[in-house]
């Protein structure tokens, strides 16, 4: 019966230190994770591609009466990798909206975003970002099934 507490304990902080340390890649549920792109142009910072709807769900009611266009933002932080120094691929990006920005008068205005978070949408990052939450569920179904699991009495 020591052994078993022993392996519960160890196994219940390894899973805690995990979700620590991968605490970024771990929400099953990507809400609240916008995916954008780059603008090369005197334009707005980014194109949303996905997740309009929630910035405009996210958007301070004082900024709603200037009528947004929420298909492109503007970032405080722009995401990049060493493979694109520059930007221009897609991320998935979480933030906040703190205000509001326009190329020229005139022109429609946009959100400003505050970048509180960032990943690549390179194949890559996805399938580590599936493989640590994979693994991450098994070990936490190990320890459950050693947790409620009985000993065997001996039959002898």
């Amino acid at each position: 019966m020591a052994k078993k507490r022993i392996f519960l304990v160890v196994a219940f902080l390894s899973i805690i230190i995990q979700v620590w340390i991968f605490r970024q890649r771990i929400p099953i549920v990507d809400y609240g994770t916008i995916q954008v792109s780059c603008l090369a142009c005197t334009c707005p910072d980014s194109k949303v591609i996905q997740g309009a709807e929630y910035i405009e769900s996210i958007t301070p009611d004082s900024l709603k009466q200037f009528h947004l266009d929420y298909n492109e933002v503007y970032l405080t932080k722009h995401p990049h990798t060493t493979i694109d120094p520059m930007g221009c691929d897609n991320y998935f990006i979480n933030g906040i909206v703190i205000g509001k920005d326009r190329v020229h008068e005139g022109y429609p205005w946009n959100p400003l975003i505050e970048v509180q978070s960032w990943q690549s949408t390179s194949p890559f990052d996805i399938l580590l970002t599936w493989g640590i939450r994979i693994n991450l569920l098994i070990q936490i179904l190990i320890f459950f099934i050693a947790l409620i699991k009985k000993t065997v009495p001996n039959k002898t």
